[in-house]
């Protein structure tokens, strides 16, 4: 079952373009990664965004990974 949560992509692509760091917080467990790291991913990708100008970072590892899959709980993605 996918869930699109529209209303939260929405809010996204309208600040895309202005220059701030996008921060998603919430409970665990309530889809901040799927929301980020699939479906937010997938609109940059399908707007012609480069996966080299995609950064992943883990907040809660500290770890900073491109062009990989990420599973972790907690993430981030910047465009720039």
């Amino acid at each position: 079952m996918k869930f699109e949560r529209e209303h939260y992509i929405e809010k996204l692509i309208s600040s895309k373009h202005n220059h701030l760091i996008k921060i998603v917080t919430g409970l665990q467990h309530v889809g901040k990664s799927y929301l980020l790291l699939n479906l937010y991913k997938q609109h940059l990708l399908d707007s012609g965004v480069d996966t080299n100008r995609i950064i992943e970072v883990m907040l809660d590892s500290f770890v900073v990974k491109t062009e990989q899959t990420v599973t972790a709980k907690t993430a981030m993605l910047l465009q720039f």
